[in-house]
């Protein structure tokens, strides 16, 4: 994922900026720029930027600052919360002589692909079948996460020839 901003004001390095998940996790994507000059514009702040650490901009730099940075701090600390809900960008002025604005500003969520370790395990317990007697098998599905699946469909087919009662039995987890 990444954010993008705009916004307008003297000085950015005052700024201080920083995104609030909706669970509350707060990270610090903009901490005082070395940058004396004016405006971020259409500024991306992605951990996978291929360009430098916002933090590395300097005067040297040619304001208004636009491009795509890496964050002061890395994006991944949301991983795992829900992305629903009300995010906020919270900017702090450290001088009281300048103003600005936030003209817009816009997050982009990469959802993460479910990661599962499924296993389908058989087993009866038994070497050799005594004809005309019960054979009981167990199979065991698991899953060895990290994340939870639904909707998974577990088949076994009987050869015709044999006739089966069966029960299944739910242990969680």
């Amino acid at each position: 994922g990444s954010t993008t901003v705009g916004i307008d004001h003297t000085w950015v390095q005052e700024l201080v900026i920083r995104l609030m998940s909706p669970a509350g996790t707060t990270v610090t994507v903009i901490n005082s720029v070395g940058a004396d000059g004016n405006n971020f514009c259409q500024v991306t702040l992605d951990d996978d930027s291929a360009g430098p650490s916002i933090q590395t901009i300097t005067t040297g730099g040619s304001a208004p600052f636009t491009g795509s940075y890496k964050p002061n701090t890395s994006l991944s600390a949301f991983a795992g919360e829900t992305a629903n809900g009300n995010w906020t960008l919270i900017a702090e002025d450290h001088f009281q002589y300048d103003t600005g604005n936030i003209r817009a500003w816009s997050i982009h969520i990469t959802p993460q692909p479910i990661q599962a370790d499924l296993a389908i395990t058989k087993t009866d317990g038994v070497a050799t079948a005594t004809p005309g007697g019960s054979v009981t098998y167990s199979i065991t599905a698991s899953n060895a996460g990290p994340d939870a699946v639904t909707g998974a469909t577990v088949a076994d087919t009987f050869p015709a020839a044999l006739t089966a009662t069966w029960t299944c039995v739910g242990a969680g987890g």
